[in-house]
């Protein structure tokens, strides 16, 4: 079962090139912190993360506070949150990019999958049939990431 918490930059990555329910259609259960939400809809009334949140607030919770494991991190109140709710509540699997995010989730072994990697399991799943053009996309609308990283990501989704 693939339970996601999902922090801010996949889903407005994800949104901004259309693609955001990605989320919902590679988990069995999805859970957005309030912390992120507010800060996805932190953003002007026509962007598209904050329309597709709008659209999808059941999946909105309120969570409880940061544990100091986490606080101690120094992250952003959005990562925070989804890795104090994952080392709380077994069997979630957070959904970040954020390097330093990725690596408290490694120091907790709380599972981690970021953007490209909901991407790889889609195109798995049946829901995609190209990672690369959609890798595109991200970069021309903002997305950070190295060309290394990109290789081997066509490379899991056998597109190398």
């Amino acid at each position: 079962m693939r339970r996601w918490v999902v922090d801010a930059s996949p889903i407005i990555l994800l949104a901004t090139i259309g693609y955001a329910d990605l989320l919902a259609l590679t988990a069995d259960s999805l859970l957005i912190p309030e912390a992120v939400s507010n800060e996805v809809r932190d953003t002007e009334k026509d962007d598209p993360a904050r329309t597709w949140l709008e659209e999808h607030s059941r999946w909105v919770e309120s969570t409880s506070p940061v544990v100091s494991e986490v606080a101690a991190w120094d992250l952003g109140q959005g990562e925070s949150n989804v890795l104090s709710y994952a080392l709380q509540s077994a069997g979630w699997t957070v959904v970040v990019d954020d390097a330093a995010a990725r690596r408290c989730a490694q120091a907790f072994d709380i599972p981690v999958i970021g953007t490209l990697g909901i991407l790889v399991l889609a195109k798995k799943q049946g829901h995609l049939d190209m990672v690369r053009p959609v890798i595109q996309s991200l970069v021309r609308s903002g997305m950070h990431v190295n060309g290394a990283v990109i290789r081997q990501v066509l490379r899991m989704a056998d597109e190398a």
